[in-house]
């Protein structure tokens, strides 16, 4: 999926590559690695038997599954960290024309029924309206917490008469949520023709506006989301209702 262009939340462990012979399965030599820094090496490969092989396409330099059969084995076989990034995002850009139906017709052709079960609550987890993988991870969090649920991308009045959208907000608690992405502050198309001293400033001036609509305002990054306990603290300070019996269970 990553080589397909669609976005990830964090290097994968490992690499499947699709082996239809029985003696090319099993774990390899590296054959690809991150060129960032700031990643951890590359990721083993590991050879994953198909029979039958399923249908291929051509991206780029490599030949893949189809994207369809490849979403619904990331939905069905990862945990929920790694699948609700890519199942909003296919929501989210509607990429390689896989509709709900085609994702799901995928994922109920799935031979284990743990898989199946899985994919299809993933996907009935799935929200468009989340705007970057981090977001998405955010909720995968806060599912696996017992966080409630919050909604996406409110547009909230302020004074000035101006509408801001924080990421998440929970209207009975009156608290937004901010998830701060490293790309908000480095990356070039979002930075845009400033730079980072102007995206921190333009951020206090939202913080501020939304302090006057909102009781609180939580911020996050992803150094927050490995742990766990610490975005709870920080809900629960603001007065969001956590419930561990509404934790998801999916893997």
């Amino acid at each position: 999926m990553f080589i397909m262009g669609l976005p990830a939340w964090r290097v994968p462990p490992q690499v499947q590559t699709l082996a239809t012979v029985p003696h090319a399965s099993g774990v390899r030599a590296r054959t690809f690695r991150c060129v960032d820094p700031d990643v951890p090496p590359a990721a083993r490969t590991v050879g994953h038997l198909h029979l039958p092989t399923p249908e291929t396409v051509r991206a780029g330099d490599f030949r893949v599954v189809a994207a369809a059969h490849a979403a619904a084995r990331v939905l069905g076989r990862t945990t929920l960290e790694i699948a609700l990034p890519l199942a909003d995002a296919l929501l989210r850009s509607g990429t390689f024309g896989i509709s709900d139906g085609t994702l799901l017709a995928a994922i109920e052709a799935m031979p284990e029924g743990t898989s199946r079960r899985q994919g299809k609550g993933v996907l009935k987890l799935a929200d468009g309206r989340s705007e970057s993988p981090g977001e998405s991870a955010s909720r995968a969090v806060m599912l696996r917490l017992g966080v409630e649920p919050p909604e996406l991308q409110v547009e909230l009045v302020v004074p000035s008469g101006r509408l801001v959208r924080p990421d998440y907000w929970w209207r009975k608690a009156g608290v937004a949520g901010e998830f701060d992405g490293r790309g908000k502050y480095l990356d070039p198309d979002l930075v845009g023709q400033g730079n980072t001293w102007d995206v921190l400033r333009k951020e206090k001036q939202r913080q501020v506006e939304l302090l006057q609509v909102a009781n609180a305002v939580v911020r996050w990054t992803s150094e927050d989301l490995q742990r766990p306990e610490v975005l709870r603290e920080r809900l629960v300070r603001a007065g969001v209702d956590v419930d561990p019996l509404r934790r998801s269970r999916l893997r």
